[in-house]
């Protein structure tokens, strides 16, 4: 395979790149069937895409100092982590699901660096 490194990097972000919009569609979903939390439910996605807009800003920059597989790798561990601690909470709670989808939305706009 002449441009393996690629096709695998192009996987890699085509998974991470859905898992954070199953979380975002887990939210919304949560937060408006189950706690009726529309407003807040807003807050959390204008503060991710603020959050990914400065990241995107700041990232711009320094992007070019850190080795892309390492860094698909460190958010991919992060996001899992977060994953795995709201399984063991057995209650989904919105503000933790919410912090959980800031995370990975943030997480994903560092990759797309």
């Amino acid at each position: 395979m002449k441009h393996k490194s690629f096709y695998i990097y192009q996987i890699a972000d085509i998974i991470f790149t859905s898992s954070c919009r199953s979380v975002g569609m887990l939210l919304a979903w949560v937060m408006i069937n189950y706690h009726s939390l529309k407003v807040e439910l807003g807050w959390f996605i204008t503060s991710s895409w603020a959050i990914q807009v400065i990241t995107l800003i700041l990232f711009s920059s320094l992007s070019e100092r850190f080795n892309k597989k390492n860094i698909i790798l460190l958010c991919v561990i992060i996001t899992s982590i977060s994953l795995i601690s709201l399984n063991f909470d057995h209650n989904l709670a919105p503000f933790k699901l919410g912090a959980v989808y800031i995370v990975t939305s943030l997480l994903c706009i560092v990759i797309h660096q």
